[in-house]
């Protein structure tokens, strides 16, 4: 069954132009541009059109990607496991600092339960990105126990449910 989607508020231009260009078979991210730079359209503010700032800011992305993209082994209670070597944790991304190395994370109580927050919060992004598959219901129940159980460990609220 296909779902039709419903789109509200500040958003609903944007969504009638991407479903306009998507009319003609998939949305790719060259055509999206090209029809974003007319300057009429709501997408345009989307954009970044100062290339001196765009360059910047596509820099500052492939330094991001460049640090998240080493691995390193650590033994966890299941065994030696692959973990990225940094980690940027939000309060760290809120005072406007850096990456720290997850070894230096994972020998303080008080980052673990910021990782582990922000674990859930990844987690419930991936559900809400995927609910809708049928064949992944048995993992969200499975992920919905487990986050109740490890947020009530760390005294901590539950998250919010994925709409």
């Amino acid at each position: 069954m296909k779902r039709k989607a419903k789109v509200t508020g500040t958003f609903k231009n944007k969504w009638e132009e991407l479903a306009a260009l998507s009319e003609t078979g998939m949305p790719k991210p060259d055509k999206v541009v090209e029809f974003a730079a007319d300057e009429n359209t709501h997408l345009h503010r989307c954009f970044e059109w100062n290339d001196g700032k765009a360059a910047e800011k596509y820099r500052l992305d492939q330094a991001r990607k460049q640090i998240s993209m080493y691995v390193m082994v650590v033994q966890s209670p299941t065994g030696p496991v692959k973990i990225r070597a940094f980690q940027s944790l939000p309060s760290d991304r809120q005072a406007g600092n850096g990456y720290r190395k997850t070894t230096d994370i994972l020998q303080d109580q008080e980052l673990v339960a910021e990782l582990v927050r922000s674990a859930m919060n990844d987690l419930a992004v991936v559900k809400q990105r995927y609910e809708a598959v049928a064949a992944l219901a048995p993992v969200w129940e499975v992920a919905d126990r487990v986050a109740a159980q490890v947020l009530s460990q760390s005294g901590q609220p539950e998250q919010r449910k994925a709409a």
